[in-house]
């Protein structure tokens, strides 16, 4: 009975082990992403919106958050005028 926990939880490790290692080895997604997806204007600034606020709500401290936003923004390449101009 030991045995055979001891082979599950080794199995468990390295089924963790392996997803792990494929999630990084996942190129990285552009930021916003998402609404490059959208083709309706209006929808895709909605989602603009909705992600850079989701972004400043979760950082607790939108004083050092924007200028972070700022930097990314200038950053991003120009594939996505939108973000780049955001």
């Amino acid at each position: 009975m030991k045995g055979l926990l001891l082979v599950l939880l080794a199995a468990a490790a390295l089924a963790g082990s392996v997803q792990a290692s494929a999630a990084a080895a996942a190129p990285a997604k552009p930021w916003l992403w998402q609404c490059e997806q959208i083709h309706l204007e209006e929808a895709k600034d909605a989602c603009y919106v909705r992600l850079l606020l989701l972004d400043i709500d979760r950082s607790g401290d939108p004083a050092t958050e924007l200028p972070r936003i700022d930097r990314r923004a200038r950053t991003t390449p120009r594939r996505s005028i939108r973000a780049a101009t955001c």
